[in-house]
């Protein structure tokens, strides 16, 4: 029951926010693994000493999830964007995979379905028992990505 509630409550951050919600949902339920853990707005402070919320974190594939709904689309927000991105890869080493919600439905789910499958790649890669033991360790609460 306690990974449930964990889901509910990482899913509910969400729900205001329509177009992430149906993102991250549409992922974590294509997933369909539920040794795979996943943080929404994950919090990372930048080396200016502000912060950035990442829209999906998977703690245990070093992977963040970015959902670029329609005001990223303008120049100046995204060089803000490619800035904040560069700022996390460089605090945290983890990778950054976008979806760009600004397209068609069948757009956003091939987007959706290539993150899915390179997901799917990456708990092959690891081996699902090397998913589970990780799981064991990666604790189910929000974590803080600072640069040391």
């Amino acid at each position: 029951m306690l990974k449930y509630k964990y889901i509910k409550a990482q899913l509910a951050k969400t729900n205001k926010k329509n177009d992430e919600n149906y993102v991250i949902t549409r992922i974590w339920n294509r997933l369909d693994n539920i040794d795979i853990k996943f943080i929404t707005q994950q919090y990372i402070v930048r080396e200016d000493g502000k912060y950035a919320l990442t829209n999906m974190f998977f703690p245990q594939l070093n992977l963040h999830i970015e959902i670029d709904e329609g005001y990223h689309q303008s120049p100046e927000q995204a060089q803000n964007d490619l800035i904040r991105e560069q700022d996390i890869i460089s605090i945290t080493g983890h990778e950054i995979k976008r979806i760009d919600v600004t397209k068609n439905l069948i757009t956003v789910h091939e987007q959706i379905d290539e993150v899915v499958h390179y997901i799917h790649s990456k708990v092959e890669e690891m081996g699902s028992d090397k998913i589970m033991s990780h799981s064991e360790h990666v604790p189910i609460r929000k974590c803080i990505w600072t640069q040391l």
